[in-house]
């Protein structure tokens, strides 16, 4: 069986699609932990590097590598610009934009690749504490400088990154389509989309507690402003058909994309009710 290399295989991401991988049975997995990913939230690359730049060089060096070993195919796993998607007026979103220039330059390096793109994702509820219990103890508030009428698109990646990713390697590995239909090609993949009060909304109904979205100025760390700010006026894939059509006409991509309800039956009750 062919055989795929996850680099950062213990991480939220690569964990995901090994749990794929590992069920289908096409591949052999081979689970890579102390290689160098990119990892622009380690203090020695941002803010240790200006605007986070080491993470670009990281990501330079793992393509550099795979090109210099012969590495026959390479997907990333990245997201669209927000400098580009804005026009300009978001050119500060750097934990967004180090990897749309680490995706340009693997397509410009020759070695054979394609993308899975993600929006926000919906894991930043429960493990960066978004979904917040109140002093009281009596109910939850999520709080993010976000017009409360945007929509906010989400990727529950623990159920359906691993899918995505899977469909496009085995589009590459038909010895038919041998890749063509993904060569250079970026994939988005979202699981709902929602307004937050709607989110909060759903939890709440749900768990039985009080849930309440509370926009506000700023959560204190300018990139994360802008981040949210960026993505309540110009939205992440938030005109994308769910699931993404472009990965059903892969021909292989049969997994059910999770619905909100569904995650949070499986992810918030167990932690909040």
């Amino acid at each position: 069986m062919p055989v795929i290399s996850i680099v950062g295989a213990t991480g939220q991401q690569g964990s995901a699609v090994l749990r794929s991988i590992l069920s289908d049975g096409t591949f052999t997995p081979r689970a890579l932990t102390h290689v160098q990913v990119t990892n622009f939230w380690d203090p020695s690359v941002y803010p240790g590097t200006p605007n986070g730049e080491r993470e670009v060089t990281q990501g330079k060096n793992l393509v550099d590598a795979a090109e210099e070993v012969g590495i026959k195919f390479f997907l990333w796993s990245g997201t669209a610009s927000s400098k580009v998607l804005s026009g300009g007026k978001y050119s500060d979103v750097y934990h967004i934009d180090t990897k749309a220039a680490i995706w340009e330059y693997l397509k410009g390096s020759g070695v054979p690749c394609a993308a899975v793109e993600a929006p926000y994702f919906a894991e930043n509820l429960w493990v960066h504490g978004l979904l917040a219990k109140n002093a009281d103890g009596t109910g939850y508030t999520m709080s993010a400088p976000y017009d409360p009428s945007s929509t906010q698109s989400f990727l529950w990646v623990s159920h359906d990154l691993g899918p995505a990713a899977l469909t496009v390697l085995k589009n590459v590995n038909d010895p038919e389509r041998k890749g063509r239909d993904v060569l250079g090609k970026a994939f988005p993949i979202v699981s709902f989309i929602k307004m937050y009060p709607e989110l909060a909304k759903r939890i709440s109904h749900v768990i039985g507690k009080e849930v309440v979205f509370t926009p506000i100025e700023t959560c204190g760390v300018h990139e994360f402003d802008q981040m949210y700010r960026y993505q309540s006026e110009f939205g992440m894939y938030r005109d994308l058909p769910i699931p993404n059509p472009e990965l059903v006409a892969l021909g292989g991509f049969k997994h059910r994309v999770g619905t909100l309800d569904e995650c949070i039956q499986a992810e918030i009750v167990p932690k909040f009710k």
